[in-house]
């Protein structure tokens, strides 16, 4: 059975009260499993497999809340963004420019968009 992170399967000690178990990283090693007839070797092999698919499935079951958690928070950053831009619109404020070249120029966009008629002439 796998819980916490831990498969459990099988019981050790005189009164068999000390519970045994695998770490799933641990389960790509060797393994052997010997015994008599009938003492719970078949039984030892599908109880770990069915381990390895719960802890499978929990695995898949994570990663869907995961996706589905960054899938909303994208959403809802895309909402806010586009709620910004609304507002900008409404109000008739323009967005930064942002630039990557000519410095002058964009000197030049600034005191023009903030109402500066000093360089405007001299400029042209």
């Amino acid at each position: 059975m796998f819980s916490d992170g831990k498969i459990y399967f099988v019981k050790k000690g005189e009164d068999l009260s000390e519970k045994v178990y695998l770490r799933p990283e641990m389960a790509n090693r060797h393994g052997f499993i010997c015994g008599a007839t009938g003492t719970g070797k078949t039984i030892t092999l599908k109880v770990l497999a069915e381990s390895f698919k719960e802890e499978e499935l929990e695995a898949q079951e994570k990663a869907e809340k995961e996706k589905e958690k960054a899938e909303k928070a994208a959403e809802k950053q895309h909402l806010r963004r586009k709620v910004r831009k609304e507002a900008r619109r409404q109000s008739g404020s323009e967005p930064r420019k942002e630039y990557t070249g000519d410095i002058l120029q964009a000197l030049i966009d600034i005191l023009q968009y903030h109402g500066s008629g000093i360089l405007g002439p001299l400029l042209y």
